[in-house]
């Protein structure tokens, strides 16, 4: 009940409480269709997501350069019950969460906490990886960010912090996030990445897979307060790794289902608004994760392992190919339209050509018949020829000039500016 209601219990009360000194938080990257919506149910009177809330914040701040990474709101979604699908006592434990999003973007991740695992961690973490959390009565936990207008995108990560050691078997489990192997584990990747001490202090030990961050500390610290802080050093830079899936991931989406579509092919002012729309939505969504300017080298030179890990590298890859397709659908589009506008002038010109010869064949009519061609005759006749050349030639410039913009405004989004 104490913890429904996020009263913080001091460290005596929390003395042999729970033998496993464990904490999970479950990442889910995500963007926001209504972000007014969210803010208006907020849940602020869970004191543990509070405090969190703010030393994330704070770190963020005093580790980050640049008004970009600052432009982060923090929801305090409430007390949450998490359950996994296995028929035991143990199966559902009480936690809290809380949505960040980058109000710029609206990338976006939803962070479930849960303090002092009564759940088996490896478990846990097997059926987290599988996509079969449920919150609340049964509710799948995707479906749940549904209703708390967060859309998810991406692939979850998990961050576990555990106050007691953990064998060298179980950490290759927690890292392929398998609670139950067919067989062991002798996989080379697997085992050096179990081997591979991540951390930049003597305080832990850390390592890293692509799905899950397993923190060590020999320290048992029975205050959630403390350990909350401790997560938070953490958590401020996985925050912008989890946001930068979450808008590369939306990006692609958006990109494939236009070229499946076929709907770059369309024209008029919708398609074209949505193509600028979406460039710009790439242009900003690899903005997030910049070690350059985290401003200090331990921070940075964590980060970085933790990024080369979790697959920054080959998300950039997959980004690349997908501006690419873009860029080419944008050129599509761009050429049918001036095809249409090109088509359009062409038209033009020819209607305002005939127009003008009427005044020559007529004057050739009156020369055929009566033998004669008057100055009038010549005047009108060369006067039409010179118009419709003017008009070809503002044709032309424009379309040049227009085509110059283009270009840039596309140069211009690529770079982010």
């Amino acid at each position: 009940a104490n913890w429904e209601k996020g009263k913080i219990q001091s460290p005596s009360k929390m003395i042999g409480l729970y033998e496993n000194y464990m904490d999970f938080y479950a990442l889910y990257p995500c963007t926001i269709t209504d972000l007014e919506a969210v803010k208006a149910t907020e849940k602020k009177e869970n004191a543990y997501c509070e405090h969190l809330k703010e030393r994330i914040r704070a770190n963020n701040e005093e580790e980050l350069d640049g008004q970009f990474f600052h432009g982060i709101t923090r929801i305090n979604l409430g007390a949450v019950t998490v359950s996994i699908p296995v028929e035991q006592p143990s199966c559902s434990q009480e936690g809290f969460a809380f949505l960040s999003v980058h109000e710029q973007t609206n990338a976006a991740m939803v962070a479930i906490v849960i303090q002092d695992l009564h759940i088996p961690g490896l478990l846990l973490n097997n059926y987290f990886a599988g996509d079969c959390l449920t919150v609340g009565n049964g509710v799948p936990v995707k479906e749940w960010m549904e209703k708390q207008n967060a859309q998810a995108y991406g692939t979850p990560k998990s961050l576990i912090i555990s106050y007691e050691e953990i064998p060298k078997e179980e950490v290759i489990q927690y890292l392929a996030c398998e609670a139950s192997p067919i067989g062991t584990i002798n996989g080379t990747v697997l085992h050096q990445w179990s081997q591979e001490n991540i951390a930049q202090y003597d305080m832990a030990t850390a390592y890293a897979s692509d799905r899950c961050l397993l923190e060590i500390t020999p320290k048992v610290d029975r205050d959630r307060i403390a350990r909350l802080d401790q997560g938070a050093v953490e958590l401020f830079f996985l925050e912008l790794l989890i946001m930068q899936e979450a808008a590369i991931s939306r990006v692609s989406d958006r990109v494939y289902e236009l070229f499946r579509d076929g709907a770059f092919r369309e024209t008029g002012k919708r398609i074209q608004t949505k193509l600028y729309d979406l460039n710009l939505e790439a242009a900003n969504a690899v903005l997030f994760v910049n070690y350059k300017k985290l401003r200090y080298p331990v921070t940075r030179l964590s980060a970085r392992r933790i990024g080369e890990r979790f697959g920054v590298a080959e998300e950039l890859e997959h980004y690349q190919n997908c501006r690419a397709l873009l860029e080419q659908m944008i050129a599509i589009n761009t050429a049918e339209e001036e095809k249409i506008d090109s088509d359009l002038m062409s038209l033009l010109l020819l209607f305002l050509t005939m127009v003008q010869m009427i005044p020559l064949m007529a004057s050739l009519v009156r020369y055929l018949m009566k033998g004669t061609f008057s100055d009038t005759d010549l005047l009108a006749t060369a006067s039409g020829a010179m118009i419709c050349l003017a008009l070809y030639g503002i044709y032309w410039l424009t379309s040049r000039r227009a085509l110059r913009r283009q270009r840039i405004l596309r140069e211009q989004d690529y770079k982010g500016v």
